[in-house]
């Protein structure tokens, strides 16, 4: 009798309990990093054409001021620099480089009598850069802007005393490069 327990001990069979689960998620969607100049140059790679920045008149000594914001409209936060070079329309027809532009934080501040000589409100970003056919750096520093953020900045355009008469009558722009890069 002890024989025939010990085999149906040794003969049984033993259950284990197993379960699984499956987890789904949602959507993995990224985000998206968007310079905003003004009201305008929304989405990637995106130009903003500002009329306001031009003067019909300028003579040797001059400096004119425009306003411009710039804004974070994506999602993660950015640094932002800026270059300047000729623009392309109307040709560039000044001589001897007589034309340059300087970034400020703040606004424009309209001065009086003549030569007309404007200001800006807040500090220098970056040295005076001439405006001429190779693109150059126009912020010393990267400004840091966080997501739904804006700065308000000042573009200061001076035509050199030096400007001699051979550059009457000339026409030319400004261009700009605003560039971000994801803040890491």
């Amino acid at each position: 009798m002890v024989a025939a327990l010990v085999g149906f001990g040794s003969a049984g069979t033993y259950a284990y309990w197993s379960d699984t689960g499956v987890l789904t998620g949602g959507a993995l969607a990224s985000g998206t990093m968007d310079l905003r100049l003004d009201a305008g140059a929304v989405g990637l790679g995106t130009g903003y054409a500002k009329a306001t920045i031009a003067v019909a008149d300028l003579t040797p000594g001059e400096a004119r001021s425009f306003d411009l914001s710039i804004s974070n409209v994506g999602n993660p936060p950015f640094t932002w620099t800026a270059t300047a070079t000729r623009g392309a329309s109307p040709t560039w027809t000044y001589l001897l480089d007589p034309v340059s532009v300087q970034v400020y934080a703040g606004t424009a501040v309209a001065g009086s009598g003549y030569p007309r000589v404007d200001s800006c409100s807040g500090a220098a970003l970056g040295t005076a850069v001439t405006l001429t056919a190779a693109s150059t750096s126009a912020i010393t520093t990267a400004q840091t802007l966080a997501a739904g953020a804006s700065q308000s900045v000042c573009l200061l355009v001076r035509f050199a005393s030096s400007a001699d008469n051979s550059n009457q009558g000339r026409t030319g722009s400004l261009s700009m490069t605003f560039s971000a890069a994801q803040v890491t």
